[in-house]
């Protein structure tokens, strides 16, 4: 009876130390879960802020496409100049 006692505790000794294990390593996972879908978040705002600039700037491309005139007054704002042309910059 006492060598039955004795075994009777190793084993529960090892089955709580196995469920030890098990908690330790689920809370792992889980917060490593719950890191990535704040990550997920994170990264599919950008990605919606991406699609707006994206959208934004393919509306100035197709407006200066359909726009001649407009390329040329971008063109002098920015400094160019057409051939032929002196340009005086006064500060």
């Amino acid at each position: 009876m006492e060598k039955l006692s004795f075994y009777l505790r190793k084993l529960k000794n090892k089955y709580i130390i196995i469920c030890i294990i098990f908690a330790v390593v689920m809370f792992g996972g889980i917060c490593e879960r719950i890191s990535n879908a704040r990550e997920i978040a994170k990264l599919e705002s950008e990605i919606a802020k991406y699609k707006a600039d994206t959208e934004k700037y393919q509306k100035e491309i197709d407006d200066l496409n359909a726009n001649k005139k407009r390329i040329e007054e971008l063109a002098r704002d920015n400094g160019m100049k057409a051939e032929g042309e002196d340009v005086f910059v006064a500060e």
